[in-house]
């Protein structure tokens, strides 16, 4: 299992605005099928939408996984980090 950060959309009780959280997620290797770069995440990052501690040169990749939902989500890292963190190097 290797340790990512996700993340992910809140929304404030009684308001419409969306924005997002992060949080540490463990993934398999073995259950990754496609990584790309999130693009509409790096989007929301511009206008302000996630967390502001985040460094502002930072790339966002979405990880598609081969589990019985097909689920999909976004961490923190360059597709090419993320890679190399999932293949151990």
């Amino acid at each position: 299992m290797i340790p990512l950060t996700e993340v992910y959309k809140t929304q404030q009780p009684g308001s419409d605005e969306k924005t997002y959280s992060l949080r540490q997620v463990m993934i398999s290797p073995q259950l990754v099928s496609l990584i790309r770069e999130d693009d509409k995440i790096e989007d929301c990052f511009k206008r302000g939408l996630l967390p502001k501690n985040l460094d502002k040169r930072q790339k966002f990749s979405k990880i598609h996984l081969t589990s019985l939902n097909n689920s999909s989500l976004t961490v923190v890292g360059d597709m090419f980090l993320i890679c190399k963190k999932l293949l151990g190097g």
